[in-house]
């Protein structure tokens, strides 16, 4: 990660060979051609697999070509890749990135025992862990407590109240053993600091925002109905920040210290329209483009890829850009909803004024082509 930081910021096309540059672009022109020509050929296996195989090549091409450029380019040409010794943060470097108010907790996952370090500005301590098996169990199970209402088919808002204060409880258990797990050796440290997370394995898909404080134990009331608990999650005395590295967070900062700050604080686009079959086109259908109607647009395309039969509205992601835009000055925000959310708005220069983009919508991966 620290690497692809690094060598991000250099603009492999700057002062590179322009045959070269033109090349790409027609490569470009042939692999976007075939990615459609895919799409088109659902029906057809054999043609699906021809046009696959060219793709397969074509990017293959272009890997090939992308090397080619960033070795003609005399800037990249010159950058050395990240050296262990040289750009890994070493303890004192590390401690310099935290205030007295901000504690690191670093996890790494082993088959016999696990260590967890605790860094301040000033000190550092090393925990011993149960071995991965145990976390990741433990993990696992939070995990399937906290998205069990988000599978196919399953509404929790219609479960009786009993149920409801019964699952309650179960995710407040899950969430105390968990936190008694890789929490409890360093409780006495944690006050109300802000913790910086760095997790390793399962940890990277739990949120530490939902744990509960550690040496917590949960007492649901009597009465299931009321659904009533003690339980107090981190969120509540402790700001999470979730990183990949303290390395490579102080990499990403060196390119934000030499960017100038954006003027205006927050740009929202949400609930988009998808289809003409929206209903808040009802009583005054619009003059629509193409790419506002699902069946001529490429979302079309990419919902066939997916297995989707469309894109709907999630009146939910209103609710929430509403929410947040209260938070910040009108003076500061830009908001846009139904038509004003499109790709014209998205892709303009318009937001560089913003120094935050929230897109409160759909979110999905097309592999297809390596366009994500």
């Amino acid at each position: 990660m620290v690497e692809l930081l690094t060598k991000a910021r250099v603009d492999i096309r700057k002062g590179a060979d322009p045959k070269l540059l033109v090349e790409e672009k027609r490569l470009r022109w042939k692999l976007d051609a075939q990615v459609k020509l895919l799409q088109k050929l659902s029906s057809n296996k054999e043609a699906q697999a021809a046009a696959q195989k060219e793709i397969d090549n074509l990017l293959s091409q272009q890997k090939e070509l992308q090397t080619k450029i960033r070795i003609s380019n005399p800037k990249f040409a010159g950058l050395q890749d990240p050296d262990p010794e040289r750009d890994i943060l070493k303890l004192p470097q590390i401690q310099q990135q935290l205030d007295k108010d901000t504690l690191l907790l670093q996890y790494s996952l082993g088959k016999e025992r696990s260590y967890l370090w605790a860094v301040t500005p000033n000190s550092i301590n090393s925990y011993k862990l149960p071995g991965r098996e145990a976390i990741e169990t433990s993990a696992g199970k939070f995990k399937e407590l906290l998205t069990k209402c988000q599978k196919p088919g399953t509404d929790c808002q219609k479960l009786p109240a009993e149920q409801k204060a019964k699952d309650f409880q179960e995710i407040t258990q899950a969430a105390t053993e968990l936190s008694q797990l890789i929490l409890a050796r360093v409780s006495g440290k944690l006050g109300k600091k802000r913790l910086v997370i760095v997790a390793d394995g399962a940890l990277q898909e739990i949120p530490f925002t939902a744990l509960s404080e550690p040496n917590q134990i949960p007492q649901l009331e009597k009465s299931p109905q009321a659904g009533k608990s003690n339980y107090q999650p981190l969120l509540v005395n402790h700001e999470i920040v979730n990183l990949p590295s303290v390395t490579a967070i102080a990499t990403h900062r060196q390119d934000l210290n030499k960017r100038q700050a954006a003027p205006k604080t927050l740009a929202v686009l949400a609930d988009p329209i998808f289809a003409v079959d929206d209903d808040r086109f009802t009583g005054k259908p619009p003059s629509l483009g193409p790419e506002l109607n699902l069946e001529q647009s490429s979302l079309q395309q990419s919902a066939r890829n997916l297995n989707r039969a469309g894109w709907g509205q999630l009146p939910g992601t209103r609710t929430e850009a509403e929410r947040i835009l209260k938070l910040v000055p009108a003076s500061e925000s830009l908001h846009a909803f139904d038509f004003d959310a499109n790709y014209n708005l998205a892709t303009s220069a318009k937001l560089k004024q913003y120094r935050f983009i929230l897109f409160a919508t759909h979110g999905f991966a097309d592999l297809c082509g390596e366009n994500l």
